[in-house]
């Protein structure tokens, strides 16, 4: 491994534009080329308020990356108020095409199984980026992958945004793909998260997008616009994750249903033709300034919340 001090860039410049983001300060460009380099890459990060962004490009001759039993890299704490009203820190893995493919063909993991999960150690600044450029993650090869997660990040602590662009989820299925999941996010923090997904594939056999929060009163913000999904039973969970957003705007959905949901106060704006809520027997919240629509289990009916007062959303006749 070795550092390129001459590639000054601004992390996702040339296409990360969202408003209300920050683009970082100066970010230094590390070139890896093996697996332990990725490692050096992400797992020794410390951003400095001085270059709080970082680059881990592999080589664009590098077209697989093997992963032998699941492949775990950890983003460590960072605590303290350095980045307060300034640059917050953010990492970019761009794979240049790179695939990461678990094991060999033919073999049958029966137990979950991460291909590849990225993981915080503790808390980090808030508005930081974790930014997956141009990566493949996919199962075993001609095998059956069952119950395998293709990218998991998991404990996010609150305030973070993470942005996978021009990516791929496992890859045309010939073979019983099981309770694959594709991309996994999972929550740690108490707070506002957002999750902006691009130009991305995907292709495994149960949900493309999980949305974990683990927590209640989450102010969740979950962006997908250009992918494509296919063979799934959803194309989107989200779990667990009240007071939500959700945009989806030019998806190729070619699964069974757009979205599982579970959690209050989903707000959705979407092109596709259905939204499934889970029916719920508890009371849901209804006062002055409440908007809502629920899935009422005990009455069997879509009911509406307008400004304190609930009704049927289709009455009877």
């Amino acid at each position: 491994m070795h550092w390129n001090h001459d590639r000054i860039v601004v992390l996702l410049a040339a296409w990360l534009v969202v408003p209300g983001w920050a683009q970082a300060a100066p970010t230094e460009v590390v070139e890896v080329d093996t697996l332990a380099e990725l490692h050096d890459c992400i797992d020794d990060w410390v951003p400095t308020v001085a270059v709080p962004g970082r680059v881990c490009e592999l080589s664009p001759a590098r077209y697989q990356v093997d992963i032998t039993d699941g492949e775990t890299f950890t983003i460590g704490e960072v605590t303290g108020n350095d980045f307060l009203g300034r640059a917050a820190p953010s990492l970019t893995i761009r794979c240049q095409g790179a695939t990461f493919q678990r094991g060999e063909g033919g073999v049958l993991p029966l137990n979950v199984m991460d291909v590849v999960e990225i993981t915080y150690e503790g808390d980090f600044p808030a508005d930081s980026t974790l930014a997956i450029d141009g990566c493949t993650f996919v199962g075993e090869e001609d095998g059956l992958s069952i119950n395998q997660t293709m990218l998991r990040v998991s404990e996010v602590p609150s305030d973070q945004k993470i942005w996978v662009r021009d990516s791929r989820f496992g890859e045309q299925m010939t073979t019983v793909q099981g309770w694959n999941f594709g991309l996994v996010v999972e929550s740690a923090g108490l707070s506002q998260q957002s999750l902006w997904v691009t130009d991305s594939y995907f292709e495994v056999g149960r949900y493309g997008i999980v949305l974990d929060t683990n927590a209640a009163s989450q102010r969740t913000r979950l962006f997908v616009h250009g992918n494509f999904f296919r063979n799934f039973t959803n194309c989107l969970a989200a779990v667990q994750t009240d007071a939500e957003h959700i945009s989806d705007l030019g998806n190729i959905n070619e699964c069974t249903e757009w979205i599982d949901h579970t959690g209050d106060d989903i707000s959705i704006l979407s092109e596709q033709l259905a939204v499934s809520l889970a029916p719920t027997d508890e009371s849901i919240p209804c006062g002055t300034g409440d908007y809502r629509i629920y899935a009422d289990s005990t009455s069997s009916k879509l009911k509406v919340c307008e400004n304190g007062t609930v009704s049927d959303l289709v009455p009877s006749p």
